[in-house]
């Protein structure tokens, strides 16, 4: 089925399952680090540093908020 949304993350499928059955809140942040092909090791090492980073500001954000 279609959905209207840039990534579907199925890992998260199961967190998000059992709060919403549970009634509790869910965020989920994910940084795509390859793009699960043949150069995919070597993509996950060069954008490792930038996923740090990204998650970083999103933590410093909502501490913030």
């Amino acid at each position: 089925a279609a959905v209207a949304c840039d990534v579907v993350d199925m890992e998260a499928y199961a967190l998000a399952k059992a709060c919403r059955l549970e009634g509790l809140p869910f965020a989920c942040a994910k940084y795509i680090t390859d793009g699960a092909d043949h150069a995919a090791a070597d993509d996950w090492a060069s954008n490792l540093p930038r996923a740090a980073a990204g998650f970083r500001r999103l933590a410093e954000a909502l501490l913030r908020a």
